[in-house]
């Protein structure tokens, strides 16, 4: 009976490869995680960033245009070679002002301004009426129909044209000279207030200046 052979054990050459237990792909996701969840944040800083400048823009053109229109009230006034006279309607597009005897009486004029004006120019640019268009007033300082030739002296570059409201109050006053011999003179105390807009509904802005007349 032959007898089995044994095979000689060849020892293994080859070196050892150490178990692997995940560790450098879990650090692996996690820079991976760290570097996307930094660039959602430059991402939504650059985003904010841009809303912040458009924002500043819009307000910038509003505080343009309603300063546009302050100013072109009061070049409107200063071309006036007499008192303009007020009524309820703005005709001359100056509108009565309120004074203590007003306010105590209660009259409708004392609340224009805060009630029907600045509560309308709260309201979308469209349908803001009260007072007169910066087109209007433009056109009548050139000399051109305030009413069809508004249009054509509109601010440029807005959603709406700036809007103008003035009013105008008395002042009666005894100069301060030897014998009084100028008498009696009349102050006219005009305050202007105006709005702009932007080039989006949500842009505006409302500006507002006194200014005092003496007419000889």
């Amino acid at each position: 009976m032959a007898m089995p052979t044994q095979r000689a054990m060849i020892p293994d050459a080859r070196p050892r490869v150490p178990r692997q237990r995940g560790a450098v792909l879990i650090v692996g996701l996690v820079i991976l995680l760290v570097v996307t969840m930094v660039g959602i944040g430059g991402q939504q800083s650059t985003v904010l960033q841009e809303r912040m400048a458009g924002n500043m823009r819009q307000n910038n053109i509003a505080f343009q245009a309603a300063e546009a229109a302050l100013q072109l009230a009061l070049s409107y006034l200063e071309e006036q070679a007499q008192p303009i006279t007020p009524d309820d309607a703005g005709t001359h597009f100056v509108w009565t002002s309120c004074t203590v005897d007003d306010a105590d009486a209660g009259r409708a004029a004392c609340g224009r301004l805060q009630d029907d004006v600045l509560t309308n120019w709260k309201k979308a640019p469209a349908a803001v009426k009260e007072g007169t268009t910066y087109g209007a007033m433009a056109a009548a300082l050139d000399g051109a129909d305030p009413g069809s030739d508004a249009d054509a002296y509109k601010f440029p570059d807005v959603i709406a044209d700036p809007h103008i409201y003035i009013e105008v109050r008395e002042d009666r006053y005894f100069p301060d000279t030897q014998a009084n011999s100028f008498g009696e003179q009349i102050m006219y105390f005009y305050t202007v207030t105006s709005i702009g807009f932007g080039t989006n509904e949500q842009a505006r802005a409302i500006l507002q200046s006194t200014i005092a007349r003496v007419y000889q």
